[in-house]
Formats: structure tokens, C-alpha cells, sequence
């Protein structure tokens, strides 16, 4: 099991390591027509800024581009990191890493225009993310409490339950034994919507006969929701519902539903402020973009940009000889 993990943590470093040290292949004068196969005293080393924490053949590791190198690993490996295996483990894949980088410059991928590209287009992008967090800015609490209030209504919700009775070709199988067809599931939702109305108690029937065992294990809740969260069928299905009310069997592609309204709901402020943040500073950079686009000088190569690219011909495989 251990090896199965590190198995895993080193492929996910491989796909990791694309992200982290290659700016530092980035020449800081022209490239020469024939690079040399070591570091000469002509190159000038980056200034170190942090606590340096490793070093591999002389070169300088911080802890800051260490953190750097974790935050590129899969959401739920990054906690690894935080245990002393997980930090020498990663360790050892950034040495590799750093390793393989120090050849390739031994090897001359500085004067490689495939490389050169790839480096120019990712340091690029690294400047504009940086760039972009400058111009968004930090929207004041006034500014996105006034977005709040303006579109408060998109914000409404209810508490809303069901019970689900599965049917062959629906996307939810049958909790217990063999799917229903259509007919015999809305027959068996018709049967249920008759208790229910007869005073039976819908938390008690969503446990024991819906086919969505989680939302059954809840008396068949399934929280607070809000209408862009739903199929139009099915919020056409409850739109006049009123709280306590229930619905007729409601057919979707999940399986044959008994929907009861709960009461209405709001999103508070706090909830939605992250997002309303991201809203707003991804506006700012929209506008802010949009602004230096249209001040810069771009000039475009007409041979490229409106001459049509050439369609590429797909070439036959090889034929293979007949044998004997």
C-alpha cells in the first residue's frame, strides 16, 4: 500500500514538474550559435530570496518555490506535504527534477527553438497572472454588498425533498432488486403520492421506498437549492408549489419524483462574498485588459492571419507485404 502511494505522489510530481524551475532557462542575453556543455562565470546566478532549504549540485532551493512545487500537485496530495515522509519524498522528486533540468541546459535547450517557445509562452503567462491580480484589486465590502442587493432575487432558494422511485434507462438504479419499467415506476409513484396525501409521513416513506438512498437516509432532503440548480422541467413541476406541499410524480432522467416544498430561502451575504469577489475582480481585469489591448500596437502578418491555413492531407498507412 505504502508503494502504491509513492507510486502515485511521483506521477503526479511528473506531471507537477512542468510548472516549477524552467524560467530559469530563460537566457538573459541572446542565445550564442553554440551554447557551452557547463556553466560558464559569464552567466550571472539569480539573486536567492527566501530560506534556502535544499541544494542540488550548488544550486539553491527556497521554501518558497518548494511551496510552489506542492501547490502544482492534485488538491488532495497537497496535505502530504505536511508530514515529514511526505516532505522528503517530495524532496527527493524536486532534486530529480532540478537534476534533469541542469543537463538540459548541459545539453544546450537554451538554443532549441521548441523550448525557447514553450519557455516564452509559459513565461507569459506567468507575468499576465501576476499582472491580473494587480489590476483586479480588492473590490471594498460596499461595492459587493450594492451587487448583493442588486441581484438578491437570483439568490432565493427553498428547502426541497423527494422521493425517487428508479425505472429501466434511468440514470439512478433501484436501491433493492430489479429496475421497473416506466410504467410500473410512475404506477408505484402514483401509489406513494396516495399515502402521502392520505396524512402518511413523507421523512418515513423516503426512507423506506426511495431508490436515492442519500437523500432517504435524510427523510429525502436535498438541502437548500435554488432553481438555476434544477432542470426547467422540474422547476416548471414546483413552481406553485407552497411550502409543505407536495408534488404530483414528476418524471426526469434520474427516475419518477414526489418533490414537498420546504420554506423559501435566502443566500446571505457572507455566503456568497468569495464568489461575488471573483465576479467582481474578474471584471476589473476584463476592463482592464480590454483597455491595454486596445492602447497597444499590435501588428498581425496578413500571409498568416488572412491567408487560409493550408489543410493538412492525412497520408495512408503503409501497406504491409504479403507474406510468402
Amino acid at each position: 500500500m505504502k508503494k502504491d502511494i509513492l507510486f502515485t505522489i511521483a506521477g503526479a510530481l511528473a506531471i507537477a514538474a512542468i510548472c516549477f524551475g524552467l524560467a530559469s532557462l530563460i537566457p538573459q542575453t541572446p542565445v550564442p550559435p553554440s551554447p557551452p556543455l557547463t556553466t560558464t562565470a559569464a552567466e550571472q546566478p539569480r539573486p536567492v530570496v527566501g530560506n534556502v532549504i535544499m541544494r542540488v549540485n550548488g544550486q539553491p532551493v527556497t521554501q518558497k518555490e518548494f511551496d510552489l512545487f506542492v501547490s502544482t500537485l492534485p488538491e488532495q496530495m497537497q496535505p502530504f506535504a505536511g508530514t515529514p515522509v511526505g516532505r522528503k519524498k517530495i524532496g527527493e522528486q524536486l532534486a530529480r527534477l532540478i537534476v534533469l533540468q541542469q543537463e538540459a541546459k548541459k545539453l544546450g535547450a537554451q538554443a532549441d527553438p521548441d523550448v525557447q517557445a514553450r519557455l516564452s509562452i509559459g513565461e507569459a503567462n506567468v507575468a499576465a497572472q501576476w499582472a491580473a491580480e494587480k489590476l483586479a484589486g480588492t473590490p471594498s465590502d460596499a461595492q459587493l454588498r450594492a451587487e448583493y442587493n442588486k441581484h438578491q432575487n437570483e439568490y432565493a432558494g427553498f428547502e426541497l425533498s423527494h422521493i425517487l422511485i428508479a425505472y429501466q434507462g434511468g440514470e439512478i438504479p433501484p436501491k433493492n432488486g430489479k429496475a421497473l419499467s416506466p410504467e410500473q415506476a410512475m404506477k408505484k409513484a402514483e401509489q406513494v403520492e396516495t399515502q402521502l396525501r392520505s396524512g402518511a409521513s413523507f421523512g418515513s416513506l423516503a426512507a423506506a421506498v426511495s431508490d436515492d438512498a442519500a437523500s432517504g437516509a435524510q427523510g429525502g432532503s436535498l438541502g437548500n437549492v435554488s432553481p438555476s440548480q434544477l432542470p426547467p422541467d422540474i422547476v416548471q413541476a414546483i413552481a406553485s408549489l407552497k411550502p409543505g406541499e407536495i408534488s404530483k410524480p414528476v418524471q426526469s432522467r434520474f427516475g419518477i419524483h414526489i418533490f414537498k416544498m420546504g420554506k423559501q430561502t435566502t443566500q446571505p451575504f457572507e455566503q456568497l462574498k468569495p464568489a461575488l469577489q471573483r465576479q467582481a475582480q474578474q471584471a476589473a481585469i476584463t476592463l482592464a485588459i480590454d483597455k491595454l489591448q486596445k492602447g497597444a500596437d499590435i501588428q498581425y502578418d496578413p500571409k498568416f492571419f488572412n491567408a487560409a491555413a493550408p489543410v493538412p492531407v492525412p497520408q495512408a498507412p503503409p501497406q504491409r507485404e504479403p507474406n510468402g
